[in-house]
């Protein structure tokens, strides 16, 4: 119950921090990074690598959680995001 309650009353924040990682984050992947890297190889391993550091770094910050929780939650949306983009 408690849990619940605190997630709740964060989610706003939750919401509200996840768009601003992603509104940071999906131009360079998309637009920037293209431009810069021909390789299609190393412009995707690279490129998301770099989105996953960056994130953390925000996630970190923003929601005050240790680097290492931080960087699981990244690598939990950006995997969910790749697997997404290849369903749909």
């Amino acid at each position: 119950m408690l849990i619940k309650k605190c997630y709740h009353e964060k989610f706003p924040k939750i919401i509200l921090i996840s768009f601003i990682t992603s509104a940071l984050t999906l131009p360079y992947l998309w637009f920037v990074l293209p431009a810069i890297i021909s390789n299609r190889g190393v412009y995707m391993i690279g490129g998301e690598l770099l989105v996953i550091l960056v994130e953390t770094i925000i996630y970190n910050q923003l929601f005050k959680l240790k680097f290492s929780e931080a960087l699981v939650v990244s690598l939990v949306a950006n995997t969910a995001s790749i697997l997404l983009g290849r369903v749909f």
